[in-house]
């Protein structure tokens, strides 16, 4: 059966790929060596026809191998790196959901782009939400936001690379993947400790409920965020003052305003953990004349344009996208170039964006750690 990415269903293909180069660096098969036929080679492996014409087109391209016809496959005499200068890896992106239904995909998948245009390199895009999708083969796999419920893509030998907010279960399934990530838990914290040293009595979380099944991105990236926000805070938020969701959309966060209105304590302090349930949260509550940053203090979560621009600005915890984009760009070229070298996962650090949302003077100096001082578009 035929996979999703184009590649042969077989979860044998990686490991034979693995194999052979072990065997070419170690010294097992030495330049000149003649290796064993295809039919000898699918048999050794347990893999399929298609699974093992997949791998030795793919060492053959990369330069590990070569043909001689009327005589079989051999080793080449230099090593993969010795590349022409005008080769260019192909890169893979995957995207599982239309761009609008993620918020931060958008900018990051833009950003990447840019990215991988100045590096030696050529993109496939592979939308996997439409039902007929075929991926040419590529050398690495780029995959934004995977999403948690879906089971994992067929990628074959290529290797993986992962660009979100948190790392699903469907990419650890792969065999091979770098990831880079935002830390959600320092994010969290950022938040907890801004509005800590607002003065605020009490807090109220409002995050997302978690769902049975499927797991969703949501079940892993919420409970990093509120930790994080109760270590910051300093103690845990009571169930009481606890708000959950089914999503983290704008009209969410009016709903929760609506409950909140309910009980509210004064000089409350909010954390919404992402900045639709904020903007959303906000414009509840002034519909009933109670204006964050004034009545309340309110901290949101992503470092959305939309939360900067909103009225009054959010403060909120940002995501590093353009660094994220960065880092995967560079990390995708150079897997493909070395795919057997160490895997490596990254968290790169939030930063707080300060709007005028949380009551009290903005900090400039000894503020948390982080903070931009007092900010409200984001700017570098």
């Amino acid at each position: 059966m035929q996979g999703r990415t184009g590649y042969a269903a077989d979860p044998g293909a990686a490991a034979m790929y693995r194999d052979m180069v072990t065997r070419i660096e170690r010294g097992k098969w030495k330049a000149g060596d003649f290796i064993p036929a295809a039919v000898d080679l699918r048999r050794q492996y347990g893999v399929s026809h298609r699974a093992a014409a997949t791998v030795l087109r793919r060492l053959q391209r990369e330069g590990w191998i070569g043909r001689r016809p009327g005589f079989g496959t051999f080793i080449q005499e230099f090593h993969p790196g010795a590349r022409p200068p005008n080769y260019r890896f192909r890169i893979g992106l995957l995207l599982d959901k239309p761009a609008p239904q993620e918020p931060l995909v958008p900018d990051l998948l833009a950003r990447i782009e840019e990215h991988l245009g100045s590096l030696p390199c050529s993109v496939a895009c592979c939308e996997l939400w439409k039902s007929e999708v075929s991926l040419p083969e590529v050398d690495c796999c780029l995959w934004l936001q995977p999403q948690a419920g879906r089971a994992p893509v067929d990628i074959g030998a290529a290797p993986v690379v992962y660009a979100g907010t948190e790392i699903p279960l469907s990419v650890t399934r792969a065999a091979s993947y770098d990831a880079v990530t935002a830390d959600s838990l320092q994010g969290g914290f950022l938040a907890g400790q801004r509005l800590r040293q607002a003065g605020c009595p009490t807090a109220t979380y409002v995050g997302v409920r978690r769902t049975t099944t499927p797991i969703t991105n949501a079940d892993i990236t919420t409970p990093l965020r509120r930790a994080g926000f109760e270590a910051g805070w300093g103690e845990p938020v009571p169930e009481e003052r606890q708000i959950l969701m089914p999503a983290y959309r704008m009209p969410c966060g009016v709903d929760a305003a609506a409950q909140w209105l309910a009980t509210r304590p004064p000089n409350d302090a909010v954390f919404c953990c992402s900045d639709d349930l904020a903007i959303g949260f906000a414009h509840g509550t002034r519909a009933h004349g109670v204006h964050a940053g004034r009545d309340y203090s309110l901290v949101g979560f992503d470092g959305q344009w939309n939360a900067r621009h909103a009225e009054p600005p959010i403060t909120t915890v940002r995501v590093p996208i353009e660094e994220m984009a960065a880092v995967a760009a560079r990390m995708a070229v150079e897997r493909a170039e070395l795919p057997t070298r160490p895997t490596r996962l990254l968290a790169l650090g939030c930063t707080l964006i300060e709007g005028r949302t949380v009551v009290g003077r903005q900090p400039r100096e000894g503020g948390p750690p982080g903070a931009r001082g007092d900010r409200a578009d984001g700017e570098e």
